[in-house]
C-alpha cells in the first residue's frame, strides 16, 4: 500500500466518523425532545404511578451532554479530515515498506 492509499483510507475513516457523530448528535437531540414532551405530558410514570421526574431530568441532561460532546467531536473530526485531505494532495505515490 502506498502512503497516499494509507492516507486516503484514514481520510475515509475520519470522514465516516464525522458523519456518524453529526447524525448521532441530531438523533440524541430528537430523543431528548421526545423524552421532554412525554414528561411534560405526564406520560412517564414508574410502576405504581410514582413520579420519576428526577430520573427523567438526569436522562435529559445526560442526552444533551452526550449530544454536545458529539458536536465537539464532529468539529475535530472535520478538522482532521481537512488536514488529511491537504496531506494527501502533497504526498508522493511511494510504496510503504515495513
Amino acid at each position: 500500500m502506498t502512503d497516499r492509499q494509507t492516507v486516503s483510507t484514514v481520510t475515509t475513516a475520519v470522514t465516516g466518523m464525522a458523519a456518524c457523530t453529526r447524525i448521532l448528535s441530531r438523533e440524541l437531540q430528537t430523543t431528548a425532545r421526545t423524552l421532554q414532551v412525554l414528561e411534560e405530558q405526564h406520560r412517564i410514570r414508574a410502576e405504581g404511578g410514582a413520579d420519576i421526574g428526577e430520573q427523567v431530568s438526569m436522562a435529559l441532561r445526560a442526552l444533551l451532554n452526550a449530544g454536545q460532546a458529539l458536536q465537539v467531536a464532529n468539529v475535530h473530526l472535520r478538522e482532521a479530515g481537512g488536514a488529511l485531505g491537504v496531506m494527501d494532495d502533497q504526498l508522493e505515490d511511494v510504496s510503504v515498506t515495513r
